[in-house]
């Protein structure tokens, strides 16, 4: 208990003290959101979506044109934030290890960037099994382990763990095969990954080309000539995960 109110206090902290407001003018946030977009729109067009961890609301404003989403945080400054920023959009505030919601009542569970920063992610994932439908889904996006320049660099000796220190509420670094176990220890199978900006966002010279926008379309070009092939492109610094709720038998 102690653990989870400290936790609380921190991200209030840190709601106070970073706005999300440029969010959209990062690359690789352009790059995940466009592909999450994309899975969830070959599920369904009328997906009811609860978007866990949205912060100031910015992802779960860009989705809800789209589908039915209500944004979730465990921060009272973020979500009233969010209300003030979008309005029409819904917002509540709640703790991911204790969802006070109606059980099976979505379709989706969307875990955009959130894993990472959660030490007990096994609970967090017992409470979207129990609130998404039987025939729901799992969206997860996260910074990775499994990316080219990291790969490469292991060949080497070096073992880059930037996921950690890119933010000081990371907890967590995952690869690829870590969070298909951890989803399928949960309960949930996995349907398909991809991945998301091919070069690390905080590495010379890309960290400056991802906030320019006049320099994206270089970004596209590679992103979308690497991300064509069948094996190489469910590889990123930030992966897309898509899971269904239960085991499928591919017999």
């Amino acid at each position: 208990m102690k653990k989870d109110i400290s936790k609380k206090k921190l991200y209030e902290e840190v709601g106070r003290e970073f706005r999300q407001d440029k969010l959209l003018d990062n690359y690789h946030h352009f790059r995940r959101m466009n592909i999450v977009t994309n899975f969830m729109k070959s599920l369904d067009k009328n997906l009811k979506v609860l978007d866990l961890g949205c912060g100031d609301g910015w992802q779960t404003n860009i989705y809800g044109k789209f589908f039915d989403v209500t944004g979730l945080d465990i921060s009272e400054v973020r979500i009233k934030r969010a209300r003030n920023n979008f309005p029409d959009r819904k917002f509540i505030t709640g703790d991911i290890y204790n969802l006070e919601l109606k059980q099976k009542s979505f379709d989706v569970v969307l875990m955009s960037e959130l894993i990472e920063h959660l030490e007990e992610p096994e609970r967090a994932l017992r409470q979207a099994y129990t609130v998404v439908k039987d025939s729901g889904y799992v969206v997860i996006d996260t910074p990775s382990r499994s990316n080219l320049t990291d790969m490469f660099l292991r060949l080497l000796g070096r073992n880059p763990m930037w996921g950690l220190t890119i933010d000081k509420t990371h907890v967590a670094f995952y690869s690829q095969q870590e969070v298909v176990s951890l989803l399928e220890k949960s309960g949930f199978s996995l349907i398909k990954v991809k991945g998301g900006p091919v070069f690390r966002f905080n590495s010379r010279p890309f960290n400056r080309w991802v906030r320019n926008k006049r320099r994206w379309w270089i970004l596209k070009v590679i992103d979308n000539t690497i991300g064509s092939f069948p094996y190489v492109g469910q590889y990123g610094t930030v992966q897309i995960f898509l899971f269904k709720k239960g085991k499928i038998n591919y017999v």
